[in-house]
């Protein structure tokens, strides 16, 4: 499995960096983006969909990454991509609203759920 690490100062230079990434063969299935709250999140959701990358985000006051080739950094203010290339009949995202204290049922049920799609009951 290869991935790609995109740590950038503004939305113009991150989606254009992952552009290059494609064109140049990297098919990522997957982003986890965490973008500092400076920037205009509907514009970058709107740049991302031009992808075909399932997106899990969120807004950070720093954003943390780490590399075999940069090691560990954090930088703030900007808007950093994790992309790893997974087989897309592999991954899926099921949301469930639990309420305090009740997570019984609805672990029965995103397992049954998980069983069903992928022929086993594991989760993350």
């Amino acid at each position: 499995m290869k991935s790609v690490i995109v740590n950038e100062s503004s939305i113009e230079e991150f989606i254009s960096k992952m552009g290059k990434e494609i064109k140049g063969g990297f098919k990522a299935s997957l982003a986890f983006v965490f973008s500092s709250a400076k920037f205009d999140i509907r514009k970058l959701v709107v740049e991302l969909n031009r992808f075909d990358i399932l997106v899990i985000g969120a807004t950070t006051v720093g954003e943390i990454f780490a590399d075999e080739k940069a090691g560990v950094n954090s930088k703030e203010q900007t808007i950093l991509g994790m992309f790893p290339d997974i087989d897309k009949d592999a991954i899926d995202l099921k949301i469930l609203q639990v309420e305090k204290r009740k997570v019984l049922m609805p672990g029965i049920k995103i397992g049954k759920w998980a069983k069903n799609l992928f022929g086993s009951k594991i989760v993350l």
